[in-house]
């Protein structure tokens, strides 16, 4: 009879082992996803969603706030943009080009190596990967300064050509934030005329230009302290305005210097635009 008992003790413990490692395995393989490590992998991965051009998006938040670059020339720190183009990659890396304070250009090795973080690839060194919410996708660098976790996101700029280059791409998402659109014009000689401005920078009924170019660095020297923008810039008809921007009204002034040249100064008011509705 002790013999009985003994061995119906042995199953049921048996048994209740096997249900527990079971239990857990099944647990396990629900949490734990495979993580690509070999570069091909890796490459497979970032490929379709990392190539083209990327400005800081806290950046264009805050201009697509104030519409206004001058307002926002504090975020205009550190890595503000990049080119990834993906078509170059040789072994496991590429080289990135990268936009610093909106004023000088330089290049940081991206390479598809697995990071410190859950799916991300080094770029300089640092973890680099992306989110996707919904229909936006943001790509994400993470870096430290100090003893405290940081990071920078990026939105891709949109309808460029991966040949662009950080600088339209740049003018396009500011472009399209702060002035893109349809506009009436009231000049100072009473005249009433439709005015329209690209995102790619071209300009429609506003005297004879034809293009426009809004001011981002503001890194570059005096006479640097309000928005500008030029029309036609490097040709002979050449000529730049302060911009101002009051809820649905777009005015635009002369710009004058003051006694020392060394900032600017509003000055007549040259060009009065009220943003057309859309219905």
């Amino acid at each position: 009879m002790k013999k009985l008992i003994y061995a119906l003790l042995i199953v049921i413990l048996y048994a209740s082992c096997q249900s527990k490692t079971t239990q857990q395995d099944d647990d396990t393989s629900k949490i734990v996803a495979p993580v690509a490590n070999a570069a091909p992998e890796l490459i497979n991965t970032f490929k379709p969603i990392i190539n083209g051009i990327w400005i800081k998006k806290d950046y264009i938040d805050k201009i697509s706030k104030t519409k206004s670059p001058y307002a926002a020339k504090d975020l205009a720190e550190g890595i503000t943009g990049m080119e990834i183009k993906v078509g170059s990659i040789k072994d496991d890396s590429l080289m990135v080009l990268v936009g610093w304070n909106n004023h000088d250009a330089g290049e940081m090795p991206l390479k598809f190596r697995k990071g410190k973080r859950p799916f991300t690839i080094l770029l300089g060194g640092n973890d680099f990967g992306y989110e996707i919410k919904g229909k936006d996708t943001l790509l994400v660098l993470y870096y430290a300064e100090g003893n405290v976790n940081q990071t920078i996101k990026f939105i891709k700029a949109p309808n460029l050509s991966p040949d662009a280059g950080l600088q339209p791409g740049l003018d396009k998402l500011v472009n399209q934030v702060i002035i893109t659109g349809t506009y009436i014009l009231n000049d100072s000689l009473n005249v009433h005329n439709k005015v329209h401005f690209t995102t790619d920078g071209k300009v429609n009924g506003l005297s004879n230009f034809e293009l426009y170019n809004l001011q981002t660095d503001f890194n570059s020297g005096p006479m640097n302290n309000m928005d500008e923008i030029a029309f036609d810039e490097y040709k002979k008809n050449q000529a730049n305005f302060i911009f101002l921007i009051n809820r649905d009204t777009l005015n635009i002034y002369e710009t004058l210097a003051n006694a020392d040249s060394s900032e600017l100064v509003l000055g007549t008011l040259k060009y009065k635009l009220v943003r057309k509705q859309e219905r």
